[in-house]
């Protein structure tokens, strides 16, 4: 019915393998699968290359980065509560780890920012 009235693409949440082999074959506009890790009822978690044979022409997996997430930092949780230290990063990754995320916010542009307004720099990589 999207498609009737000009919608480009569809999401689609099956429930079981038959319904998601048949989708992509009945629906009038390219579709989205959401994959959605955790589920309770059953419903599949294809590949990439799964969902592209049947069809499908995008994937959203937003729970993944969650789940990931949640996992491992509940793990070094229990570790630093248990032990006092987190051994599962060398110092040299946790340097390498924080560089990148702060590569990824743009944090290089806010040291310039507060170079060239409030105070000598004291930080960054440049």
């Amino acid at each position: 019915m999207a498609a009737d009235v000009g919608a480009d693409m569809g999401m689609f949440f099956p429930r079981n393998l038959e319904e998601m082999q048949r989708g992509p074959k009945e629906a009038k506009v390219p579709l989205v699968y959401v994959i959605s890790r955790g589920n309770r009822d059953g419903r599949p978690l294809p590949s990439a290359q799964e969902l592209a044979d049947m069809g499908y022409k995008a994937a959203i997996d937003a729970l993944a980065y969650l789940l990931v997430s949640f996992h491992f930092v509940r793990q070094a949780l229990r570790e630093i509560k248990r032990t006092g230290a987190y051994t599962g990063m060398t110092a040299e990754q946790n340097v390498a780890a924080r560089q990148q995320i702060e590569d990824l916010v743009g944090l290089e542009r806010f040291y310039e920012i507060e170079e060239a307004t409030v105070e000598e720099k004291k930080w960054g990589k440049r």
